[in-house]
């Protein structure tokens, strides 16, 4: 058994620090040596705890990094697009669109001399490996975009606004959260119509248009352009959603009044928010005496191109 003497009993202490416990005996350098060791782990370890958490702050996925570029230096200066591969240059590096060196013959808009097709590699390779978000991020769409893609995309994104054609109404989101917003708010303001199936629509004479409602909660619009020069009215269709879906749909309009009979076949329209104008290019024009007590009878059918 070890016996302390009362002097060492009053020397003694207990030391915590860095995890451990140790004892300081007097009459040797031990105790300094232990302490300064002992500060050093802990110093040590907090270091390299702060290392660990700045590394992981600052890197993403793939080792990539965060800056700000102004993104007027990755567009075309000719055609003021997003550059997209290939991308020539002159002798003196000006750099633009393939589609504009074609336009402009291959002399360069800026200094005049040839581009010869030499090719911008490094840019190139700087334009691919830029991902940015969807412009529709904070309504749901977790799409990473290369930025040549980034302006297409966003007129396809299926999160993209659509707008309340009904008066007076301010409401917009996606067009699905529209088509529910429909059944909440303007539930009698619509007709529903099914894919494949010819459905007469009683539409007033005087009204801009007709709201219909597809099977899948797409928003219709018949669209009348009433007193179209004088000789009738002027129909035609359009879908409330993203520029995706343009073409999907086919639909035909057909009038009848007195064994006579007017047919419109077509492809739908999309518009994401309608402004009061009508299509300039397709339609059906409705002479008056087609009318009935003020209202034109137009069957409808919608095909559905794509699953």
């Amino acid at each position: 058994m070890v016996r302390f003497s009362a002097e060492d009993e009053e020397e003694e202490e207990m030391v915590r620090g860095g995890g451990g416990t140790k004892r300081k005996l007097s009459g040797s350098g031990q105790e300094e040596e232990e302490e300064e060791a002992f500060k050093i782990a802990a110093q040590s370890r907090d270091l390299e705890e702060k290392r660990r958490r700045e590394s992981s702050s600052t890197t993403s996925g793939g080792g990539g990094i965060s800056a700000t570029i102004d993104p007027d230096v990755l567009d075309c200066p000719v055609c003021f697009e997003p550059l997209r591969p290939p991308l020539f240059q002159c002798q003196n590096g000006h750099v633009a669109c393939s589609s504009c060196c074609n336009k402009l013959q291959n002399k360069c808009p800026s200094c005049k001399l040839s581009i010869n097709y030499s090719r911008c590699l490094a840019l190139e390779k700087v334009i691919e490996s830029i991902k940015v978000p969807c412009p529709y991020a904070k309504d749901g769409c977790k799409g990473k975009l290369s930025y040549a893609e980034h302006l297409s995309h966003a007129d396809t994104c299926i999160f993209a606004p659509c707008f309340c054609p009904m008066p007076s109404c301010t409401f917009s989101a996606s067009a699905q959260l529209l088509s529910s917003h429909f059944d909440d708010c303007h539930r009698d303001s619509f007709v529903r119509l099914p894919y494949d199936v010819p459905v007469p629509i009683f539409l007033d004479c005087k009204d801009p248009f007709c709201v219909l409602r597809g099977p899948r909660g797409e928003i219709f619009l018949l669209l009348n352009d009433e007193g179209c020069m004088n000789s009738g009215n002027r129909l035609s269709m359009a879908c409330i959603g993203p520029q995706g879906l343009e073409g999907a749909l086919r639909y035909e309009l057909a009038v009848a009044r007195n064994g006579d009979s007017l047919q419109l076949k077509a492809c739908m329209t999309n518009v994401k928010k309608w402004m009061g104008s009508y299509p300039t290019n397709v339609f059906l024009v409705v002479p008056q005496d087609f009318q009935v007590c003020g209202k034109v009878i137009v069957d409808i059918r919608i095909q559905k191109q794509l699953p």
